[in-house]
Parts: C-alpha cells; structure tokens; sequence
C-alpha cells in the first residue's frame, strides 16, 4: 500500500465514523422515546418526520454525487462537513413546530458525508484489494454505530436529547475534518505498465450514466439493498422501544445497537475478504440473509443473550451492504460515473433507510405491538436476498482485463 493510498483510506474510515450511516441511523432510537413524549407526537409521526429528511437526503444525494463527478470529492465533501455539523447542532434549537424543518435540514447536510462519495475515491485508488479497503472504510460506519449511541446517553444524563445533538456536531468537526482536509485526494491516472496504465483508463470511462440505468444489475442491486434497508431501520429505530415494552432491560435494548454496530464490523472485512478472495457476487447472498436470520430470532424470543445475537447477526448484513454495493458498482459498471450511478442507487437506500421506520411505526399505532410490522420485514428481507441471487458474474473487471491490451474499452461497454 503506497502513502497516498493509505492517507485516502484514513480520511474515508474517519469520515465514514461520523457520517450520516453512522449517526442518524442509530441515534434516531435514542431520541424517537425523549422528542415524541415532549412533543406529544405517535411513533408513526416521528416516522414521518425522518422519512422528510431522508427525501431531501435522497435529492441531495443524486445531485452531490453528479457535482463529486463533475468538480472533485474534495470540492463538495470538505464544505459539507461543517454543514453537516452546523445542522446537527442545530436541532438542539427544535420545538414541536420547528424539528420537521431542522431534521429536514439535517437530512440535506448528510449527502455529503454519505458513503456514495468516500467509496468512488477508494475505488478510484484500490484495484486488487478494492473491496477489501472498501471494507475497511465500512468499519468506520460500524464503530460508529458502536460509539455514538453510548456517547449520546453519556450526554443525555446530563444535558438532555438536546445536549446530545449539539455533542455530536462537535464530533463531526472533530473527526472528520481534519483529516479530510489533510489526505483526502484523488488519484492521477499513473502506471509504468501500459497493461496497468489502459486498464486503470478503461475503469475510469466505464459506462456512462444512462448506460448504467439500463443494466439489469443496476435495478437488482438497489431494489434488493433498498428492501434490505426497510427491514434494518425499520427494527433499529424502534429497537430501544420494542425491547423494552416486551420486558426486555434498558441496558440491554441499548446494548442491542452496539451489538449491532460490533457486527457490523465483522461483517464488513468478512465480506471484503471474500469477495476480493472469491470475486463472485454470490458472496453478497451470505450477507442478505443475515438480517432475515435476526429477524425471525427477534420476533420469536425475549431472551437478553440471543437478542444480543441476533444483533451481531444483524450488523454483519448492515455493515456489508453498503460495502458490497460500493463494490459493485465499480466491477459491473466502471468509475466514469460511478459517484453520479451510485448516488441514485443510494438515493434509493435512503428512501429505503427512512420508509422503514415510518412502516414500522404505523404498523404499531394499528395494532398496539410490533408482530405484524417484523412479519412484513421478514418478507422484505426475503425478497432482498432472491434479488441478489439472480445477479450475474462480475462482467466488468473480467472484461477490462481480457479487453485491455487490444481493444481498450470495447469490451467493458459490451459487459453491461
């Protein structure tokens, strides 16, 4: 590994621990209990109120994500960092009338701090071992996911939900700027093998955007990963709730999201691993139905121990996704529009990420408790993992290889 790629890798694992993954996914649990009982509002409100920021997210995604392509990662992620911060902090501010516009705002922010954009720059860097530093990246995610529910509680002992906003923006500023502004860059096409030098160009040209929105992977990928999404955010953001109406102790509701987070983990370096080791997207269907595996374990028990595990289980489909959906991107499509193709794919994730915990929510103002809305997630996540199955080989990086040293890119175009 040289110095430059080791330096993007630190920036985007740093970055990827403070980013909108990390943070909203899991700290919206903490505060759906504390926001909803000052402000009088049901579960299925609150829901509503996240799935608003998710859609400006979903629309900021799409459009940071063709701008990253256009001018630069640096140009759109530095400046973003502060926003991203600015808004956090902001919704120690909210009132009952003013917290759908804040999170609103918050939700636009966090495009930029999303793992659309820290995935093209590591791909753009790591050819043999991509999906392994994608991997790595992921970790940060993870144990972030692990960190901050913990540091938010520390907090709000102390200062309140509202104290807990304004800590977390102090992190972003914390962690990730400083090493953004340091080490994040973009590679210089620069080979000393004319093989190397045409294969590293051919990636780079890869598949324009309509291109990519006319492939069958495309469609397969983001509907599975965003049905996948629907099942994760839907069961994480009620899990301090459903957990502890069931019995279940507080400390280990919360203990559930670190388990999570600590899942996540392993479940990012085993996938990067193995498909960098096997390089065949059957590895993804291991990590698809993990959260199918949870799911049935968390509807059917209120043991303490094996909600623990069904966390862990949990977290190794949650800490891959997004990894193997970086990862694929650039084998079945190429980086010429990788920011802009992946964005949309992830807009989709967002949409995914926030129409969870709304269905959830709903479910239970319906029926008073939470069987029927994990009986429905059961069935997404099943439908997720059949999506996945019916991907083909990785046609991309196979045909660049085999393409290169005669006809350039002919042969990738033709791999869609």
């Amino acid at each position: 590994m040289s110095r430059a790629q080791f330096r993007a890798l630190v920036a985007s694992f740093f970055a990827g621990l403070v980013g909108s993954g990390a943070i909203l996914l899991f700290i919206n649990s903490m505060m759906i209990g504390p926001v909803t009982k000052e402000f009088g509002w049901g579960r299925g409100s609150f829901g509503l109120v996240l799935m608003l920021g998710v859609v400006a997210n979903a629309v900021g995604v799409v459009i940071t994500g063709r701008l990253a392509d256009r001018y630069g990662i640096r140009r759109i992620v530095i400046p973003g960092i502060l926003f991203y911060a600015a808004a956090l902090a902001s919704m120690s501010l909210a009132t009952a009338s003013t917290y759908v516009f804040l999170y609103t705002i918050v939700g636009l922010s966090a495009c930029t701090q999303g793992p659309q954009l820290y995935a093209k720059v590591i791909s753009a860097w790591f050819t043999g071992s991509r999906a392994l530093a994608l991997a790595i990246v992921a970790v940060g995610a993870g144990l972030g996911a692990t960190i901050w529910p913990q540091y938010v509680a520390m907090i709000d002992e102390h200062y309140g939900w509202r104290g807990g906003w304004v800590g977390l923006g102090i992190a972003v500023v914390v962690v990730a700027l400083p090493v953004c502004v340091l080490f994040l860059r973009e590679p210089k096409i620069q080979s000393n093998s004319a093989l190397e030098r045409t294969r590293a160009e051919n990636e780079l040209r890869g598949l324009t955007s309509d291109r990519v929105l006319r492939t069958r992977s495309f469609w397969l990928i983001t509907i599975a990963q965003c049905l996948s999404t629907i099942a994760f955010s839907g069961i994480i953001a009620n899990s301090v709730l459903l957990f502890t109406e069931r019995g279940v102790d507080l400390g280990i509701a919360r203990g559930f999201l670190a388990a999570v987070g600590l899942g996540g983990i392993i479940g990012r370096l085993l996938s990067g691993a193995l498909l960098d080791r096997f390089n065949t997207p059957r590895i993804s269907i291991l990590f698809f139905a993990a959260p199918l595996v949870a799911l049935f374990i968390v509807g059917g028990t209120n043991n303490g121990s094996l909600l623990i595990l069904a966390a862990a289980i949990f977290g190794l489909g949650l800490g891959s996704e997004t990894e193997i959906a970086g990862y694929f991107f650039s084998r079945y499509f190429g980086l010429r529009a990788y920011a802009a193709t992946y964005s949309m794919s992830f807009a989709l994730f967002a949409l995914g990420a926030g129409f969870g915990p709304v269905l959830v929510g709903k479910l239970f103002d319906a029926s008073g408790n939470y069987v029927v809305a994990i009986s429905v997630l059961q069935v997404l996540a099943a439908v997720s993992v059949v999506l996945m199955a019916l991907l083909g080989p990785f046609v991309y990086d196979v045909m660049v290889r085999e393409a290169a040293p005669a006809s350039g890119v002919s042969g990738v175009v033709q791999g869609s």
